[in-house]
């Protein structure tokens, strides 16, 4: 009797033990699958990389001054790097077919044009807005310029 008692309890825990593990194991897979872990994730991988990036200036003209001499030498690739990490891609291709059309001179025509820097936000010193003005005094292009978390600049938009 005490026997046929101790291999149900061996047999119970056994059982209990397992049924745990498969409870806990789903919870865990559904954890992993959940928007809200997907999304973390991807936030922690973005602000690693922005730890670990080295290319824009200390200064938000040190970027865009990088980024011309980039695109002067004809490396789209480097001037890419100048972009916020989630736009380099994009970024890449526009320049590419820049530089495949054989626009790059006039385009740096135009990117030369940019000054009249002022402050997205007044009193906010960590992202600016520089325009760029035609003869006719009408505005060409803005570039749209960030400090990252890493105290590097970027371009966000131009």
């Amino acid at each position: 009797m005490a026997k046929n008692f101790l291999k149900f309890a061996w047999g119970f825990g056994a059982l209990l033990i397992l049924g745990l593990a498969i409870f806990y194991g789903i919870q865990y897979y559904q954890y992993r699958q959940n928007p809200q872990f997907q999304a973390q994730k991807q936030f922690e991988e973005l602000e690693r990389l922005y730890q670990e990036d080295t290319y824009g200036g200390f200064t938000p003209e040190e970027t865009l001054q990088l980024f011309i001499e980039a695109l002067k030498t004809g490396d789209v690739e480097l001037a890419s790097k100048y972009f916020i990490i989630e736009d380099q891609q994009e970024e890449l291709e526009k320049l590419q077919k820049i530089k495949d059309r054989e626009l790059l001179d006039k385009f740096l025509v135009d990117i030369n044009k940019l000054g009249n820097k002022y402050s997205l936000v007044e009193g906010d010193d960590d992202r600016f807005i520089f325009e760029a003005f035609n003869e006719r005094g009408e505005l060409i292009l803005q570039a749209d310029v960030g400090k990252g978390p890493n105290g590097r600049w970027k371009i966000i938009d131009l």
